[in-house]
């Protein structure tokens, strides 16, 4: 990607990749955030029927909220991170305590994703010969569109931020990095903090970026000019430390309570002997290639219906084959 930037490449005539506007001159984008819009709320008081436990829950918290007991993380269920109900309370208040107000904040978060997923692709093929084609608004009509993120966008439940903040955090990031603006990337950090608030893995996704730039200073090559670790340091520094600072209420209960901090993945992690026999290293390869497998063939996605329609995968034919070419030529 760094090589794409800093090379002087000719790039393809932006008359001829340009996207054309749709009749009535409505831009592409606001069609595909109607879209968006009407799969996450059609029939919404109908589908899905009835609360999931998970929803129950952050019901009973958000009341809890209102009461004047609110506080970073949750210890019900497991345990969960608290800015999700804080927004269930919010919402409450707005639409009165019931079905749709519970789900109406990850509605919303689906929503959002959309117009932001399409900001991040720009900013990922700025300065590249893909700058001026449509893919980051094909990327965009997938996540719209998308059986997984539709349906999650329709729960009350937290998970589905997490793409909302990454995809912020990562074009705050970039475009930081394309305008040659500390601050864009420092304000990436608060992104990321405010990430770690909602849900569980979004605490891999500071490593994952920081495992980037290692990558990309260790692979650096000096036409390229310098690494991007050597270039916006003090930048990075101040995007952790505004992570850290926004993170630091969640850490301080972590703290004061060490148990919670891994209550919620130790119930499903391979090495707990309640939950799985046998070798755990094992356990963890075969239950990697499962979960690949489940993106791809039909009949091994989730059976459970509250997360899927049985047996359904991730991609389709068409979508899994780009997914899996954009997976090798990424690793190459």
């Amino acid at each position: 990607m760094t090589t794409a930037r800093t090379s002087q490449r000719s790039r393809p005539s932006s008359s001829s990749l340009r996207l054309p506007m749709l009749p009535g001159r409505l831009p592409p984008l606001l069609i595909l955030l109607c879209v968006a819009a009407t799969f996450r709320l059609w029939q919404i008081g109908a589908i899905p029927p009835g609360l999931f436990g998970d929803e129950a829950v952050n019901g009973l918290d958000a009341l809890d909220v209102l009461a004047g007991r609110g506080q970073a993380f949750f210890p019900a269920n497991y345990g969960r991170e608290g800015f999700h109900i804080f927004l269930v309370a919010l919402s409450f208040l707005g639409l009165g305590v019931n079905e749709l107000a519970l789900r109406f904040p990850s509605i919303v978060a689906g929503i959002l994703t959309v117009p932001v997923t399409y900001r991040l692709g720009r900013e990922l093929l700025r300065g590249t010969v893909w700058a001026n084609t449509p893919v980051p608004l094909l990327a965009t009509a997938f996540l719209a569109t998308s059986f997984w993120h539709v349906h999650f966008s329709r729960f009350g439940i937290r998970g589905v931020f997490t793409p909302l903040w990454t995809a912020l955090a990562f074009w705050f990031f970039w475009r930081g990095v394309n305008r040659q603006d500390g601050r864009w990337i420092a304000l990436a950090g608060v992104a990321l903090g405010i990430n770690l608030h909602f849900y569980t893995v979004a605490r891999l996704i500071p490593l994952f970026l920081g495992a980037y730039l290692i990558v990309q200073w260790w692979t650096n090559r000096p036409q390229e000019g310098p690494p991007l670790l050597a270039r916006f340091f003090t930048s990075l520094v101040a995007l952790y430390a505004l992570a850290a600072l926004v993170f630091a209420p969640l850490l301080l209960y972590f703290v004061q309570h060490p148990g919670s901090f891994t209550a919620r993945a130790s119930e499903v992690f391979v090495g707990n002997p309640q939950m799985s026999a046998g070798n755990p290293l094992l356990k963890s390869i075969l239950a990697l290639f499962a979960s690949v497998l489940q993106f791809f063939i039909a009949g091994l996605g989730d059976r459970d219906w509250f997360y899927n329609l049985p047996g359904r995968p991730v991609f389709d034919l068409a979508t899994g084959t780009l997914a899996l070419i954009g997976a090798f030529s990424l690793l190459r």
